[in-house]
């Protein structure tokens, strides 16, 4: 799929389908040239005409956490998750795509679950924990108690958040 806009046409979007994609970059400008077929119904495009094009690869619904939650061991990568009694059980994740702090989780986690992104060092499988929300947590650097946050879904769309 593509979209184009027309420069000085309000922000109007079109949608199209791609058609072809030159393998070469211009090196003056760092343009790609795209061919689409568009609809059209208003004649708005004319063939050969310069648009703004924005290339939809694809969206895909991921897990992204922060990326302090995820620990490394010689097994993989893996993120303590808190269960319903309050107790965190070690969970083996895929890593994807690092953006901003945020990681993408292609294996592991579901949307919802709640992952501890502090005091991982003093944890391990079964350990009770005391859950305190992210706003109430104490300034005080000695903090004890371990850090949670949701896991959430969101576009996969070069890992905005």
């Amino acid at each position: 799929e593509v979209e184009a806009t027309v420069p000085g046409d309000s922000g109007v979007v079109r949608r199209g389908e791609l058609t072809f994609v030159d393998n070469q970059v211009n090196p003056a400008t760092g343009a790609i040239t795209l061919k689409g077929t568009f609809a059209n119904t208003d004649r708005a495009l004319w063939p050969g005409q310069f648009v703004n094009v924005n290339l939809i690869l694809g969206v895909q619904a991921r897990v992204v956490i922060p990326s302090e939650a995820i620990q490394s061991a010689q097994q993989g990568e893996f993120v303590y998750v808190l269960t319903p009694d309050d107790t965190v059980e070690l969970r083996t994740v895929v890593t994807g795509r690092t953006l901003e702090g945020r990681t993408v989780i292609m294996e592991g986690l579901k949307a919802g679950e709640v992952v501890v992104k502090e005091g991982q060092t003093r944890l391990q499988p079964g350990a009770k924990v005391s859950v305190q929300p992210a706003a109430s947590q104490p300034t005080n650097a000695n903090s004890s108690a371990p850090k949670k946050t949701d896991a959430t879904r969101t576009r996969d769309n070069g890992l905005q958040p």
